[in-house]
């Protein structure tokens, strides 16, 4: 899906901040520890790590698009955060030193078995012995009509898996298995549910229209009367989820954790 980091800040963030809180607090940040949170996207959670680590600590924030990044210094310096950095690399080979982190998070990174595999060998090089992990990855997108609309109803219609565009159904079990498989020990998960909100169906769409919502691609290769029927489908739906004045989508997340050997 295209990036841009003003579209995701307005659309994409309030939903994926809901679920930093019990990352954090997984994570058991101590003063001095030093921080890394790959895929950080515009660094709301490096934000939120700086002052745990305080004046003797450090975090750091790595992304592979200069635009994410860009609005992360952006935020650092509108809060005055001087123990921040900001680094340009790929998670599935990042440019860190072997052992020089005491915890690392990677939020909505990866999203199949196969990256998962590469990202968190990474994320194991690049922490110290007993070094701890966090991780969220998306939950099934039949539970995440937030995120998983389309894909579930391609799926309804015979014409996806629920695994295109790099996203996989995970569940809690498998995501805790990714972990023990990279080196983990102490490893356990959780599943959480929050709300993506919405005005109504055409600004919830207004992602499918954009290329922003996962199965994009797929529907549009569609014929226009599939597409049309999947998208009347859709509009009837999701009303079950109007609160009000707007919609409140749950989306599932599974956030699993472990500790480096």
């Amino acid at each position: 899906m295209p990036e841009d980091a003003a579209w995701y800040a307005r659309r994409w963030l309030p939903l994926t901040v809901q679920f930093l809180e019990p990352l954090i607090e997984q994570l058991w940040v101590s003063p001095r520890d030093r921080l890394l949170d790959v895929a950080c996207g515009p660094g709301a959670l490096v934000a939120q790590l700086s002052p745990l680590a305080g004046p003797f600590g450090h975090s750091v924030g790595l992304d592979r698009s200069a635009q994410m990044l860009a609005s992360g210094l952006r935020l650092a310096q509108r809060h005055s955060l001087g123990n921040v950095r900001f680094v340009q690399g790929d998670l599935y080979r990042l440019p860190l030193r072997s052992g020089s982190f005491d915890a690392a998070t990677c939020s909505f990174g990866f999203g199949n078995t196969a990256d998962a595999g590469l990202a968190l060998a990474e994320l194991r090089r690049v922490l110290v012995s007993g070094g701890r992990v966090g991780v969220l990855v998306a939950g099934a997108a039949e539970r995440s009509p937030g995120w998983g609309l389309l894909l579930a109803a391609l799926a309804r219609h015979g014409l996806a898996s629920g695994r295109e565009e790099g996203f996989e159904a995970v569940a809690a079990g498998v995501a805790q298995a990714w972990l023990s498989e990279a080196g983990f020990a102490r490893t356990g998960t959780a599943v959480l549910t929050r709300e993506l909100r919405r005005i109504d169906f055409d600004d919830l769409w207004a992602d499918v229209l954009a290329g922003r919502m996962p199965g994009t691609r797929l529907y549009r290769a569609q014929p226009a009367q599939t597409q049309a029927s999947i998208r009347a489908e859709l509009h009837e739906w999701v009303e079950q989820f109007r609160d009000g004045t707007r919609l409140l989508l749950p989306v599932e997340a599974i956030m699993a954790w472990g500790a480096a050997p």
